[in-house]
């Protein structure tokens, strides 16, 4: 599976059920065309669903920020706008960290409780 599906899909595992758009499936992998976008310090991914980034703020239904270790960025519960959580390089496979550390950079230091 080409790294940006397996980005695709780990962000979407941290997508509440709830959230996630009526229409279409309930899988993470995506659902036709993927497109992915950049930029200095982003990734951006959509589906025929919904888009997702990781990164700086972007325009997307679902925005991870990109930290050393995942703190709390807000109280939730909602998935959709940033999520309540960060994603630092622990919480994906060795392999997709150093990926996304070549695509958008090392990861952002943002205060916050840890939620590791």
């Amino acid at each position: 599976m080409p790294m940006e599906a397996t980005l695709f899909a780990r962000l979407w595992e941290e997508i509440d059920f709830d959230d996630h758009p009526h229409s279409g499936g309930h899988g993470c992998q995506p659902e036709g065309e993927l497109i992915v976008t950049e930029g200095d310090g982003w990734i951006r991914l959509a589906d025929d669903r919904l888009s997702l980034s990781l990164g700086l703020e972007t325009e997307a239904d679902s925005i991870h920020r990109w930290t050393p270790t995942s703190v709390q960025m807000n109280d939730g519960p909602e998935r959709m706008g940033v999520h309540r959580w960060s994603l630092s390089p622990s919480s994906m496979t060795d392999e997709l960290a150093a990926w996304v550390k070549t695509r958008i950079g090392e990861p952002e230091e943002i205060s916050g409780p840890s939620v590791e």
